[in-house]
């Protein structure tokens, strides 16, 4: 694969014209194709370097070194020990600088993530010794275990404001509320001053009705005595 890379990147310098500039600069005079070829593709296995991460976790780092021996033979192994207390709580303030949180708050928190991971480094450690089992904790537990500090403090964040957004709207909802009933209320006021004038008015008119009524049974009683008599007469 890096030589189907190195080829591809050799055929562009060549339409862009760069490779024999670069071959002639190199105090190269042969300026055959072979030898323009075999002289970067030499450049590119002296300048090309490759990182390999691998994980402590399972196999595949012991069945890699069996079926590929260049591993082991034409590398350099970096094997990262466990991480003391104190760099895992400098990578922590590191860390947290970038989150948007209480400066006095902080350091608080770089030590409680550090002592966790220690501690659990240090139980892990137990838990081999007493059951035979491996618990592997590396820095990639660390780093995961902040990132999921943010994540989880974003999303409670985001939860907080979506409840002050509904407060907000309830509370607004209430605002005008209490103003309709406000208005509401005057005009009630004002309404029931007109009820309770019409009624007054009301009041006159049975009175009035009710004299008027009294005149008229009057006057049927002595219609009635006069027809009577009339009838008598009759």
């Amino acid at each position: 694969m890096p030589n189907l890379f190195a080829a591809d990147e050799l055929n562009r310098m060549r339409e862009e014209g760069k490779i024999v500039k670069r071959y002639k600069e190199a105090g190269n005079t042969n300026e055959s194709p072979e030898a323009i070829s075999e002289w970067f593709f030499n450049r590119v296995k002296d300048n090309m370097h490759l990182s390999i991460c691998m994980s402590p976790v399972g196999d595949n780092f012991r069945n890699y070194c069996r079926q590929y021996p260049a591993l082991i033979n034409n590398t350099t192994i970096d094997w990262f020990m466990p991480w003391p207390e104190e760099a895992l709580i400098e990578v922590a303030k590191k860390f947290l600088d970038e989150i948007d949180l209480p400066e006095a708050i902080k350091p608080k928190i770089a030590n409680m993530a550090g002592y966790a991971h220690a501690t659990t480094q240090e139980e892990a450690g137990r838990m081999e010794a007493s059951l035979k089992r491996i618990f592997y904790v590396t820095p990639t537990n660390f780093v995961e275990l902040l990132k999921g500090f943010d994540k989880i403090l974003a999303s409670k964040r985001k939860a907080v404001r979506e409840q002050i957004k509904k407060l907000e709207n309830g509370l607004g909802r209430l605002e005008v509320a209490r103003e309709d009933v406000k208005i509401m209320t005057i005009d009630s006021e004002v309404k029931r001053a007109e009820v309770t004038k019409e009624s007054a008015a009301v009041q006159i008119l049975v009175a009035d009705a009710k004299k008027e009524q009294e005149v008229a049974d009057e006057k049927a009683k002595f219609i009635e005595a006069e027809s009577i008599k009339i009838e008598a007469e009759a």
